[in-house]
């Protein structure tokens, strides 16, 4: 993890010069829209994360979220539940 922080590091400090900070979030936006890994595994794994994990990780998550998705872990959690009821209304139909 401290090559990784030093790579950052090295990033973050040339950023106003050719803004790597373009290049690395359009990297990640990518690789998001291209992965294969289905919406139901991707979203046990981050639930499970989050219940695994100690306030101050769960907090980090949380940021992570919100610079993704721009919403909270919360918000989203409300979203995902919304989205639940909506189906079983549909199902209901």
């Amino acid at each position: 993890m401290d090559e990784l922080k030093c790579r950052l590091n090295e990033m973050i400090e040339d950023w106003y010069e050719d803004d790597p900070g373009d290049a690395f979030g359009s990297v990640i936006l990518r690789e998001i829209e291209t992965d294969d890994e289905s919406p139901a595994r991707i979203g046990r794994h981050l639930a499970n994360l989050v219940m695994d994990s100690s306030d101050e990780q769960a907090k980090a998550i949380d940021e992570a979220m919100i610079i993704l998705t721009g919403w909270s872990l919360s918000t989203l959690v409300n979203k995902a539940e919304e989205y639940l009821a909506e189906q079983d209304e549909t199902l209901d139909d």
